[in-house]
């Protein structure tokens, strides 16, 4: 293989730091809790086809954590072939590949070119309604969610949408972030 220029491995070192720092700035313009809107508590990034970090927004460095596991999840849990545009993935288990702690919600999306899968767009966001019910354990933190497809083919799993809403406090701002 041909070594790459330094100016080449610049542009597209520049190039995706552009986009993962524009994916942040449209979820925190879209967002509804004063978390993300004002905290700014989110991170996103871009991964290659087989999970490995290509870029993170330097948002909040922490969030790579909960970054690094989604996308091997997914991927151990779904044929490649049942992978499409319009897909998303959510998850914020820690235990299940997603999150360091489950207020950190991660929706991770593969990118298509020409039919095949290139990468992944993540992002991360601290949900402030799945916290403050205690610590004693996992189960009064929120609700765990393993890494699963809250969208198929660009449609809503509005299974796992009623799910959500029905343990969350405020499931406006909740599904609204």
């Amino acid at each position: 293989m041909a070594a790459v220029d330094p100016i080449t491995v610049e542009v597209i070192g520049s190039a995706l730091t552009s986009i993962v720092e524009e994916m942040g700035e449209a979820l925190v313009r879209a967002s509804y809790s004063t978390n993300i809107k004002e905290r700014r508590d989110c991170s996103t990034a871009l991964f290659d086809a087989s999970g490995n970090t290509l870029c993170q927004a330097e948002h909040i460095p922490m969030h790579l954590g909960s970054f690094i596991g989604i996308i091997p999840h997914i991927m151990k849990r779904n044929r490649l072939e049942d992978l499409h545009p319009g897909d998303v993935f959510i998850g914020n288990d820690a235990y299940e590949g997603g999150a360091t702690h489950l207020p950190d919600i991660v929706l991770a999306e593969p990118i298509f070119f020409s039919q095949t899968l290139v990468g992944w767009a993540v992002n991360t966001a601290h949900h402030a309604d799945f916290a403050d019910r205690g610590s004693a354990h996992i189960y009064q933190e929120g609700l765990r969610i393993p890494a699963l497809k809250l969208m198929s083919d660009g449609r809503y799993n509005e299974t796992l949408i009623q799910l959500i809403r029905l343990n969350v406090r405020t499931p406006d701002y909740f599904m609204g972030d």
